[in-house]
C-alpha cells in the first residue's frame, strides 16, 4: 500500500517532455557561464584601471633600439615618432641611490686608524668612541654607519701582538698609499694657495708657522684658536683683506672678508691636513698609552706578589691579554 502510494506522485516523462529539459538545462547552463564570464571581464577591468592608477616603483628597462638603415629618399624632417604618455598617466619614479661612505678618504680613515690604536683589545670600544665623534656644527657622527663587522674586515688579531687588534697587510698597503697621497695632496695646496691669499701666500706660510708653533708646544689649537691666529697675522701683514669685497648678500649689499669659524676650519683642513676630533675632558690628561701603562702595572703588582709570597685573594682577578 506503501509503495503504491509513493509511486503515484512519479510518472514516466516522454520524449517530448526530455527534450524541454535538456533545453531548458542547456540554456540555464549557458546563462550561468555567461554570468561568470562577465563577472571575470568586470574584474579584470578594476585590476587594470587600478594597476594603472598605481605610482610605478623603480625604473623602466632600457630597450636596445633597432639600427635602421634609411634610403637618402626616405630622409625628411624629423618627426618625433616615440611614444606619447596620456595626460592622466603618472611619470616613471626615479630609483633613489642610498647613501655611501667612503672610509679610506683623508678626513675619515685616520680617526679610524687611531680609535682602534687608543683601543687595541676591542673593537667594540673604537667604534663607539668614533660614533662619539661630531663635526663642527652637526648633531650626528659621520661614523654612525661604520659596524662592527667592517672593522673586522680591515683588522685581525695577531698572537705577536699580545692578541691585539692590528690593520692586516692588504689594508696597510692601502692605507701607506692613503697617507701618501694625502701628503702629497698636502704639498700641492701650500705650494699654490687660491682665494683670498692667492696674491699674500707670504701670509698663509705665516700663519701656517704660527699653528704648528702652537701645536708642537703642546698647545692645544681648537677653532677658536685658528682663527684668533689667522685674523692677528691678517690684521699685523695684509689690513687691506677685510676690505676686499668676496659677495653680496640678499639685499645685494656688498659683504667684505672676514675670519669666520668655517673658513678658520677649511684651512686647517686644506693646508695643515688637521681634522676635527670630539672634544673631551677628563680623558684629554690621559696619556696615548694609558692601556698599555695599566696592563704594565697590573703585571708589576702580580710579580711583586709571587716575588714576596704576598697570597693573593681569591677575589682579586688580574686580566691579562696572554
Amino acid at each position: 500500500m506503501a509503495s503504491l502510494l509513493i509511486t503515484s506522485f512519479f510518472k514516466k516523462a516522454t520524449a517530448e517532455e526530455l527534450e524541454q529539459q535538456k533545453k531548458r538545462g542547456e540554456a540555464e547552463w549557458a546563462a550561468k557561464k555567461a554570468e561568470e564570464a562577465a563577472k571575470l571581464a568586470r574584474d579584470e577591468e578594476r585590476r587594470l584601471a587600478a594597476q594603472k592608477a598605481k605610482r610605478p616603483v623603480g625604473r623602466p628597462k632600457k630597450r636596445a633600439q633597432a639600427v635602421v638603415l634609411m634610403n637618402p629618399v626616405d630622409i625628411g624632417p624629423e618627426v618625433e615618432t616615440g611614444p606619447v604618455r596620456p595626460p592622466d598617466e603618472q611619470p616613471q619614479a626615479k630609483k633613489l641611490r642610498g647613501a655611501y661612505n667612503k672610509w679610506g678618504s683623508s678626513d675619515l680613515w685616520p680617526h679610524i686608524v687611531h680609535a682602534v690604536e687608543t683601543h687595541p683589545r676591542s673593537l667594540t670600544e673604537a667604534l663607539n668612541y668614533l660614533q662619539h665623534i661630531k663635526k663642527p656644527g652637526h648633531s650626528a657622527s659621520p661614523f654612525d654607519q661604520l659596524t662592527l663587522s667592517t672593522l673586522k674586515n680591515w683588522y685581525e688579531r695577531g698572537e705577536q701582538t699580545g692578541w691585539c687588534w692590528k690593520l692586516k697587510k692588504e689594508v696597510q698597503e692601502k692605507a701607506k698609499l692613503i697617507e701618501a697621497g694625502r701628503a702629497a695632496q698636502l704639498r700641492v695646496n701650500n705650494a699654490h694657495f687660491r682665494g683670498i691669499f692667492k696674491d699674500h701666500p707670504q701670509v698663509a706660510q705665516k700663519i701656517i708657522r704660527c699653528l704648528l708653533g702652537l701645536r708642537d708646544a703642546g698647545q692645544q689649537v681648537d677653532s677658536n684658536v685658528i682663527k684668533s691666529v689667522m685674523k692677528g697675522v691678517i690684521t699685523a701683514d695684509a689690513l687691506e683683506l677685510f676690505e676686499k669685497v668676496v659677495g653680496r648678500d640678499k639685499n645685494g649689499e656688498p659683504v667684505k672678508f672676514a675670519v669666520r669659524k668655517r673658513f678658520a676650519q677649511k684651512f686647517a683642513r686644506k693646508h695643515l691636513g688637521w681634522t676635527w676630533r670630539r672634544s673631551t675632558g677628563a680623558a684629554r690628561k690621559l696619556p696615548e698609552d694609558w692601556e698599555l701603562q695599566g696592563d704594565k702595572m697590573a703585571y708589576r703588582v702580580a710579580a711583586l706578589c709571587s716575588m714576596h709570597s704576598v697570597s693573593v685573594p681569591d677575589g682579586l682577578v688580574v686580566n691579562s691579554c696572554n
